[in-house]
């Protein structure tokens, strides 16, 4: 995983989470929140331009939302066209990671950390987009001890 540099990202319809990974570092780090409009271009172009300073950037590594049952959502529907656009607007790749219970996972985390209710709100998106990320690192971890 040399000179790797990576982004995740939590979609919602009121903020997007990032977080970011770069090696040698072998954990992913939450790095801010997007305020989401309805604007999917604008939401991209302000994604774009807070990710800057952190060019250049491999991949997109984006939760997707699915149900319990692993069937889609309509809202892993928005966040694959989310996805496309990204791609097609920035010109990096992406790839999906099951989110499943992130979000829940980053509030406990938080909650058990004593942050406040206010606070939990303000940095739960982009601890959810770095649990996202982890898990994408964690696999690929896995994958390359395989070969």
């Amino acid at each position: 995983m040399n000179n790797k540099k990576w982004i995740g990202i939590d979609f919602g319809l009121k903020r997007i989470g990032l977080a970011i990974f770069r090696d040698p570092v072998a954990v992913a780090l939450p790095i801010g929140v997007i305020p989401c409009t309805v604007h999917q271009k604008k939401n991209i172009k302000n994604i774009l331009q807070f990710l800057n300073a952190y060019l250049p950037i491999e991949k997109f590594v984006i939760g997707l939302p699915l149900h319990l049952s692993g069937e889609e959502s309509a809202m892993s529907i928005a966040v694959k066209k989310f996805a496309v656009t990204l791609q097609d607007v920035s010109k990096i790749p992406y790839e999906f990671v099951d989110e499943r219970c992130t979000s829940k996972m980053a509030e406990n985390i938080l909650r058990e950390g004593h942050y406040s209710r206010k606070r939990r709100a303000n940095i739960e998106d982009s601890s959810s987009a770095t649990i996202i990320l982890q898990t994408y690192i964690d696999h690929q971890k896995g994958m390359e001890g395989l070969c």
